[in-house]
Order: C-alpha cells, then sequence, then structure tokens
C-alpha cells in the first residue's frame, strides 16, 4: 500500500470540525483492520483533537470517550 498524507486545514465551524473527525476516525478504522497500527493511532490522536476542541464546554461528552477508546484499542492490540 501506498499512504499519501494529507494536510487539511480545518474550517473551524461546529459542522465540519464534527465532519473532520468523523473522517480521521473512518480512516483510522482502516488502519486498523490492516493492522497499522501506527497509523490508526495517528488518526485517532487526530479525532480525540477535534473532538475535544468541539467539546470543551463538556469533557464527559460521549464522544470523547468514544476517541479515547478507540486510542486505548490500539494499546490493546500491541
Amino acid at each position: 500500500y501506498k499512504y499519501y498524507k494529507i494536510e487539511i486545514n480545518l474550517d473551524k465551524s461546529y459542522q465540519n470540525q464534527i465532519k473532520f473527525a468523523n473522517l480521521f476516525q473512518n480512516i483510522g478504522l482502516i488502519f486498523y483492520n490492516n493492522c497499522n497500527y501506527n497509523k490508526a493511532l495517528e488518526c485517532y490522536q487526530k479525532t480525540f483533537e477535534i473532538i475535544k476542541e468541539v467539546h470543551k464546554e463538556n469533557e464527559h461528552h460521549p464522544e470523547i470517550a468514544n476517541s479515547l477508546n478507540n486510542i486505548g484499542s490500539i494499546y490493546d492490540n500491541n
């Protein structure tokens, strides 16, 4: 496989940030399912950064917990 690094400038609107978080999460899942855990972790961490910023008013939001769970799944498989 060839992997291409894509630089994305995130629009600061709520909807676009959520879309980008979902994009990174889905790409991370593809890497995870192909046992490329380092790349999956990068995507999951990016997802977490975005979600944490979007939900900074509510640090107990379920999307934050889901992002952390995805990161944890990487360490569970290593």
